[in-house]
């Protein structure tokens, strides 16, 4: 009886072995690196992720099938392979999408701001540069924040002694200059929400009806919200004394016309507007 038991375990261990195959080891690398690829969603520096995914799927999978018998992990390439060519498009696409709307909303933000600085709504605007958490209600009782002796009322006066919130002001009194978008200098991330920094061209007519332009840079901060489940924006700082990014070829020249203007506020500059003050 135990003859015929030993003869089939003979031959049950050859086909065994047979069947055996060794799992690829280039198949195992690409699952790994499919499965951290969502990291390309948190910054273009990661974008290189789905990229290794899929050239190490793809030749898991060629080095795969050359191999008789083939090894293990067809199944982990094809699916390296397919999550790495997602990714690579989604997160891109992701990301400039993301940007795009980003900056369109800081120039909607941008522009309102300038347009309440020169139209004499101050309190509004210095309230813009307040973070949401700590920004009072822009209702009729937001005067009272502002009384004699307030916190608040330090900061306007600060910021009205400003030469760009002087320009504004002295433009909307004469009714006259244009604002309008000018470029976006640069958009990162910082502590979780997005920092644009743009500039704007303000264009106003002399004394002598010769047209002129000077330019503001605004630094924008767009502050998440989970709560609400939105976001809110606030002015981080104002900026006159530089050229836009566009311009460096003129920075020379402009730097010069800022640096009379500084020697000698009496007089005026070609690139300030009059009795700014």
């Amino acid at each position: 009886m135990s003859e015929p038991r030993r003869v089939e375990t003979a031959f049950a261990a050859p086909a065994e072995a047979a069947e055996y195959r060794p799992l690829s080891g280039l198949a195992v690398a690409a699952l790994i690196l499919a499965l951290i690829s969502p990291l390309a969603f948190f910054s273009p520096f990661l974008w290189f992720l789905p990229a290794l995914a899929l050239i190490v799927g793809v030749w898991a999978g060629v080095s795969i099938q050359r191999q008789d018998p083939p090894r293990l992990g067809r199944t982990a390439a094809r699916f390296s392979v397919a999550i790495g060519l997602f990714l690579l498009g989604v997160a891109p696409a992701q990301w400039f999408t993301h940007r795009a709307l980003v900056d369109a909303e800081a120039q909607q933000f941008g522009q309102t701001w300038l347009e309440l600085v020169r139209s004499g709504d101050l309190l509004r605007a210095h309230q813009l540069s307040v973070a949401a958490p700590l920004r009072q209600p822009l209702d009729e009782k937001l005067p009272e924040k502002y009384a004699v002796g307030q916190p608040a009322r330090r900061e306007l006066e600060a910021f009205l002694g400003r030469k760009e919130a002087q320009a504004l002001l002295a433009l909307g009194k004469r009714g006259d200059g244009q604002i309008r978008y000018f470029n976006t200098e640069k958009i990162y991330r910082e502590n979780n929400s997005d920092v644009v920094v743009q500039s704007y061209a303000i264009t106003y007519r002399d004394d002598q009806g010769k047209r002129k332009t000077f330019f503001i840079l605004l630094s924008m901060t767009r502050l998440p919200i989970p709560q609400a489940g939105a976001a809110d924006w606030y002015l981080t700082y104002v900026r006159s004394d530089v050229s836009p990014a566009t311009l460096e070829d003129r920075k020379a020249a402009w730097e010069e016309a800022q640096r009379q203007v500084r020697m000698n506020r009496d007089e005026e500059a070609p690139d300030a507007p009059p009795d700014t003050g």
